[in-house]
């Protein structure tokens, strides 16, 4: 599956780039980063990989723009953003 150069999420149009390296040296394979429009992913994921992290990026996207991750834990967002990227595949696989 080719990820996307940009996706609309929430009606603002965010660019998706695969980069080798993340900013600030963060040990971590994407960052939304929801100030500048944009999902970092590392490109030497593999397709599946950068698919899920490309889904768990566009959910903390969601949660910033709705203000839903102003009033939760980042535990709790992280968890959700998990939760939110696997099931999407699972159902899109059983094509629901």
């Amino acid at each position: 599956m080719r990820i996307p150069k940009n996706v609309t999420i929430q009606g603002h149009r965010t660019k998706i780039k695969l980069v080798s390296e993340l900013p600030d040296g963060k040990d971590t394979v994407g960052v939304a980063d929801v100030l500048d429009h944009e999902i970092l992913i590392h490109k030497d994921l593999s397709p599946e990989a950068k698919r899920r992290i490309m889904l768990h990026e566009i959910f903390h996207t969601a949660m910033w723009r709705s203000g839903v991750s102003q009033s939760i834990a980042p535990e709790i967002e992280e968890v959700l953003c998990q939760s939110f990227a696997y099931l999407f595949d699972e159902l899109k696989r059983q094509k629901i």
